[in-house]
């Protein structure tokens, strides 16, 4: 019994250990911005960063092999419909493993 609380209490931990910052005002395709980020002491691998529309739920590596430490990367906004999204930054072999993720924001 300790043993599985020991592992329920790991994967919390490492689910929990980089946490997203929502960019604070909407994006524009072509322009250049930050994405920044918290990184727990616990750490998580290297991740992909992935703009998914918040509708869809269809995602565009927009970065990868990104190191949490980080803290913050300059990406150009793609091409992409004007809409909600959210950024996730995933596992880089399994992109349905999710580290984190924002809140909504819009790009126009």
């Amino acid at each position: 019994m300790l043993f599985t609380l020991s592992i329920i209490s790991t994967i919390v931990s490492l689910a929990s250990a980089l946490i997203l910052d929502t960019p604070s005002s909407q994006w524009y395709s072509g322009e250049e911005v930050t994405v920044t980020w918290q990184e727990q002491p616990t750490g998580d691998p290297v991740f992909t960063l992935v703009l998914a529309s918040s509708v869809t739920h269809i995602g565009l590596a927009i970065a990868g092999d990104v190191a949490p430490a980080l803290g913050s990367l300059a990406i150009t906004v793609p091409d992409v419909q004007p809409g909600s999204y959210v950024l996730e930054a995933v596992n880089v072999t399994n992109d349905s493993d999710i580290y984190a993720e924002t809140a909504s924001f819009d790009i126009l």
